[in-house]
């Protein structure tokens, strides 16, 4: 029997002989030096357990598995980067969940942690956003039941495989392999790591606009927006989680559409919410009203089509968006050619509307550097009909790291010889524009934003792409919240789907996605006489790890 180590499984260290790693943990968002305590659970309060029943143990709970349990494709994929990344690799990879099939993944950390090897603090430079613990479906336990592995099953979640659970990263991908397979699809669609986001909102306090309250832990309100406030109120009250992976430091999003995102949402009628014997814990509220609703839904959402994407037209000083006649035709990569396309976009700026309205003249000043992913989440039926529809999202992106930069456009603009290593990727680095001075014979250059105070108004030169003091880290982000309707009146709560939340059937089969929603028909805008709900947005800045964060993240 090996002696009594842990492994952090989303803040829950559990016995070796669960999980191989070690503890670690200091919140990306504390004050500087404050630490994150977490339990050494059964090492601390049962190490007569941990130390001689060992292997047994676990076997008897059905966890026989987990000390072998193989890696997802998405374990390993970081390595730190010199000499800004002062963390091991073996130290991040410490930080995973078991997901659904019983494989490990990497799943959210904070961007600055203690290495109990050294004693130290070390950087991962990189952030995943806002910790899931936090949520309030984490105290009803609706992110562990919607992502755990049932090692033994027994169909529900156990507490040893809750103590596993938490936010797989990568887990849709990893299905997705397998489905591709079983169909005869010669692809597959795997995604970097720092790319995972996680945003969640509690109450109207996340919410950017139209705030209708200041109770943290309320819940966000739904209904139809009026003049800085919720004009038609359904009386639901929403609480939000979701995770999308959005790359904005490489060029993958130029050509691949498909990119993984998990929702879940618990909608509660306010007289419930009113009868909560704890007001900040939502797993202490009853659940009664006929029109309260739970969604736990994973897909590789495609946004839009493969082989391009669309150009920011704002930044040209065009107010249209999301138009078929702005579509920047790319080409494939050797998998995107199977890809569907579906709802949404990837909105990116382009090299010559970064002329036009970030390069500016005098008298003006830059645009934002801003991406725009919208999506419209579903699950359907093998016939199509939707259980659940109509979950409009969007995710974006005001101090991206990369745009697009053709490749002629650079020779002409000289910067094939300034980025010799970016040549045949049509990628152009966000913080290279600080510095540009191609079209200093027209007087146009950035002028105010992030390369000001970045570069301290010009004075600071020389900060790279990847530097900490960069003003392009992709960590000024938002998410739009919007509850979708739902028609499974009857029907199971427990659905399978292929990757893309389409064929679902109430058995599983061969890569099918485990999907998760309650058996009720129950569309919010009938509430108020069939007007449309809007979506609520949740806005920041994320943790930078006391500015240690960087590209790529």
């Amino acid at each position: 029997m090996r002696p009594c180590r842990a492994a952090l499984v989303l803040g829950v260290a559990i016995a070796s002989t669960f999980a191989l790693g070690v503890v670690a943990g200091v919140a990306a968002d504390r004050p500087p030096g404050a630490e994150a305590a977490f339990d050494l659970a059964l090492c601390r309060s049962r190490p007569d357990l941990a130390k001689s029943q060992g292997n047994d143990l676990i076997r008897a709970h059905g966890f026989e598995l987990v000390d072998g349990a193989p890696d997802s494709h998405a374990m390993g994929l970081w390595h730190p980067v010199a000499p800004f990344d002062t963390c091991s690799r073996e130290f991040h990879d410490s930080f995973f969940v078991v997901g659904p099939d019983g494989k490990r993944y990497p799943t959210w950390h904070p961007p600055v942690a203690r290495d109990p090897r050294t004693g130290q603090l070390c950087t991962f430079g990189h952030e995943h956003g806002r910790d899931p613990r936090a949520s309030q479906l984490w105290k009803t336990r609706q992110i562990q039941r919607a992502f755990f592995w049932d090692a033994n099953g027994n169909g529900q979640m156990d507490p040893d495989e809750e103590a596993l659970a938490g936010v797989p990263f990568g887990w849709v991908n990893e299905q997705a392999d397998l489905w591709f397979q079983a169909n005869g699809v010669p692809t597959m669609r795997h995604e970097d790591h720092v790319g995972h986001k996680i945003e969640w909102a509690n109450g109207e306090p996340d919410i950017a606009t139209h705030n209708m309250s200041s109770a943290p832990n309320g819940g966000v309100w739904i209904g139809r927006l009026g003049s800085g406030v919720v004009a038609q109120d359904t009386g639901m009250r929403c609480f939000f989680l979701a995770k999308a992976h959005q790359g904005t430091s490489t060029r993958d999003a130029f050509i691949h559409n498909l990119h993984e995102v998990n929702y879940l949402a618990d909608c509660r009628h306010r007289n419930d919410l009113a009868q909560c014997t704890n007001s900040d814990d939502l797993s202490t509220c009853p659940d009664t009203n006929p029109n309260n609703t739970r969604i736990s839904i994973s897909v590789l959402q495609p946004f839009n089509r493969a082989g391009g994407f669309t150009s920011f037209m704002p930044l040209c000083n065009v107010p249209r968006r999301n138009d078929p006649q702005d579509f920047v035709q790319v080409g494939h990569s050797q998998w995107s050619q199977w890809y569907p396309a579906g709802d949404g976009d990837r909105e990116i700026p382009t090299r010559a509307c970064i002329e036009i309205g970030f390069l500016v003249p005098p008298g003006q000043w830059s645009g934002n550097l801003y991406e725009a992913w919208p999506a419209s989440l579903s699950i359907r039926r093998a016939n199509g009909t939707p259980l659940v529809y109509g979950i409009n999202l969007l995710f974006d992106v005001q101090d991206a790291a990369r745009y697009f930069y053709p490749e002629a456009h650079k020779i002409l603009r000289g910067y094939h010889s300034w980025r010799p290593e970016l040549n045949g990727t049509n990628l152009g680095y966000a913080m290279d524009l600080c510095y540009d001075r191609s079209l200093e014979a027209q007087g146009r250059r950035y002028r105010g934003g992030p390369c000001d105070w970045s570069t301290n108004y010009g004075q600071i030169q020389g900060i790279d792409w990847n530097d900490p003091r960069s003003g392009f880290r992709g960590l000024n982000r938002g998410m739009y919240f919007q509850p979708g309707p739902v028609d499974n009146a009857g029907g199971p709560t427990v659905w399978w789907t292929d990757p893309y939340g389409g064929n679902a059937s109430p058995t599983p089969f061969p890569g099918a996605t485990r999907q998760q929603l309650s058996a009720k028909q129950v569309d919010y805008s009938s509430l108020i006489g069939g007007s449309a709900i809007d979506p609520r947005v949740a806005s920041r800045v994320h943790a930078d790890g006391n500015g240690t964060v960087h590209a790529p993240n």
